[in-house]
């Protein structure tokens, strides 16, 4: 997985370390919006945008990220599975 500035999460034991770090001090709300997906063969990418809405256990303000993402999938023995994830943000523009 790559997020906007950060470092890759490589490999699954990665992922799973950082996200439980992260949903032991936050709640999350998110929408993923797909807008395309194109299959060929055993390969599929899908691009689209989400809304993270991200809250402090502990308390404090809310938080609200919109952006872009591309994942890859591809089918092993009959099922399909996210081998690529990345996605950015986007942050708003002066005067917006």
């Amino acid at each position: 997985m790559i997020s906007s500035g950060g470092a890759p999460l490589v490999g699954k034991k990665a992922l799973v370390d950082a996200m439980t770090r992260l949903f032991q001090t936050t709640d999350f709300d998110e929408s993923w919006a797909p807008q395309e997906t194109v299959v060929s063969g055993d390969l599929a990418y899908q691009r689209g945008t989400f809304v993270v809405v991200s809250k402090p256990k502990a308390g404090g303000a809310e938080s609200r990220v919109t952006g872009n993402f591309l994942r890859i999938y591809r089918k092993i023995d009959g099922a399909w599975f996210m081998v690529r994830d990345t996605f950015n943000s986007q942050q708003p523009r002066s005067g917006q």
